[in-house]
C-alpha cells in the first residue's frame, strides 16, 4: 500500500497495492474451518517476528515486498517495536477478514507489556500463504471527529463498481488511521475475479481502474492542483512526492476534498475553477507513493496537504454490495457504486 507519514510511536510496513484511543475488544468471531490454516499461518509469521527470525520471515515475502523491504528495514522495524512495545502480554482476539483482491487478512489484536494501548498486527496472505503485507499499529478508535456529520452533499467520485480496499474506522480496516489528517480516508480500486489487473500486472494499462474518470463528489472551488508527476511502474513507489498528482477542492463550511495519484497530465481543472457534483476532474493513475493504480480520497478540515484533521466522508445515495444506502460511510471490502436509475 502507501504510507504518507510514519506513525508517532512506531511504524508498520504494508506493501499491497500502493504500498490513539483504546477500544474495548469484542469477542472474536468463530473462524470457519476453511480459514483455519490462515490463522495458523498468521500465528506462525507473528512468532517468527516476535522471535527475531527475520531472515526466515522475509523468505515468505512476495517479490514486491522483498523489493520494498530489505532485511535491514525489517530489522529496524523489529528493534523499534521491541523497544517501544516490548513483548506480547495477552492475545485479545484474532480474525480472518473476507478476501479483498487476492489477499486474506489475518488480524491479531493484543496487549504488550510496555504500552497501554491495544496493538494490532495484520498480515496479508495470498492463497499460497505468501506475505503481501505487514501492518503494525495502535488499535485507534473511534478517532478524531468521530461524531462529525458531513455538511457537503457527497456522491461517490467515480462511475461503475469499485471496491473499498482501505476504508472504515478501525485500524485493521483502514491503515490511514495512523495519520490524523487521513483518519477517515479511502483507497478505491476495481477488482474482477479477486484481482485488480489482467495479464501479468506489470503495466499500468493492465489495471482495471487505470485511466478512469475521477468525479467531483460535490460542488466547490479548486484551490490546488498538481498534474506533472510521472506514473510509477507497478510495484514501485515515489515516496518523495507521496500524493503524486492531486487536487484539493474547497466545498465551503471548512470541508476540503483531497484526491491523490491522478494519471500524469490528465487533470483538467485549475486553481480558481468552480466545479459541480459529478464533473470530471481527471483520470485515475499511479503517481506518488502508490504501487498500483487506485483512487485515494479524503475529506479534511484544512486547505493544506498533511495538515488539519480528517473528517468522516458520508456519501449519499449509493449502493454497497447491492444494497441502496441513503447516507453512509463505505467500509473495507464493500463493492460500491453510484445509485443511478
Amino acid at each position: 500500500m502507501k504510507y504518507y507519514k510514519i506513525a508517532p510511536i512506531f511504524f508498520g510496513l504494508f506493501i499491497l497495492l500502493f504500498s490513539s484511543c483504546n477500544k474495548e475488544s469484542p469477542a472474536g468471531p468463530v473462524i470457519p474451518e476453511s480459514k483455519a490454516t490462515f490463522i495458523d499461518k498468521g500465528r506462525e509469521y507473528t512468532n517468527l517476528f516476535y522471535n527475531n527470525n527475520l531472515d526466515v520471515l522475509r523468505s515468505h515475502f512476495s517479490e514486491t515486498m522483498k523489493n520494498q523491504i530489505s532485511l535491514a528495514a525489517l530489522e529496524t522495524l523489529y528493534a523499534q517495536v521491541s523497544d517501544q512495545m516490548g513483548s506480547e502480554k495477552s492475545l485479545s482476539y484474532e480474525t480472518i477478514d473476507s478476501v479483498i483482491s487476492k489477499w486474506t487478512m489475518y488480524n491479531r489484536i493484543a496487549t504488550f507489556n510496555k504500552i497501554s494501548d491495544s496493538i494490532y498486527i495484520q498480515w496479508a496472505l495470498d492463497d499460497s500463504f505468501v506475505i503481501g503485507g505487514l501492518h503494525i499499529g495502535l488499535l485507534r478508535y473511534p478517532g478524531p471527529n468521530a461524531n462529525y456529520a458531513t455538511k457537503a452533499t457527497l456522491s461517490l467520485p467515480f462511475e461503475g463498481e469499485w471496491t473499498v480496499f482501505w476504508g472504515g474506522r478501525t485500524a485493521y480496516q483502514n491503515y490511514h488511521t495512523i495519520s490524523a489528517n487521513q483518519y477517515f480516508a479511502y483507497d478505491f480500486l476495481m477488482i474482477q475475479n479477486r484481482i485488480s489487473f489482467s495479464g501479468n500486472g506489470q503495466l499500468n494499462e493492465q489495471y482495471f481502474c487505470f485511466d478512469k474518470s475521477v468525479l467531483a463528489p460535490a460542488a466547490g472551488r479548486i484551490i490546488a492542483v498538481e498534474n506533472n508527476i510521472n506514473d510509477n511502474v507497478p510495484g514501485t513507489m515515489n515516496s518523495s512526492q507521496p500524493f503524486g498528482n492531486y487536487i484539493i477542492i474547497d466545498h465551503g463550511g471548512n470541508e476540503f476534498s483531497v484526491f491523490a495519484h491522478f494519471k500524469k497530465g490528465t487533470v483538467i481543472v485549475n486553481p480558481g475553477d468552480s466545479v459541480v457534483s459529478g464533473q470530471i476532474l481527471g483520470k485515475s493513475g499511479n503517481s506518488g507513493n502508490s504501487s498500483e493504480p487506485h483512487i485515494h480520497y479524503q475529506l479534511q478540515d484544512s486547505r493544506t496537504l498533511n495538515q488539519g484533521l480528517g473528517l468522516p466522508a458520508q456519501f449519499q445515495n449509493y449502493r454497497a454490495n447491492g444494497q441502496i444506502i441513503a447516507r453512509g460511510e463505505p467500509v473495507q471490502g464493500q463493492k460500491i457504486s453510484r445509485n443511478v436509475p
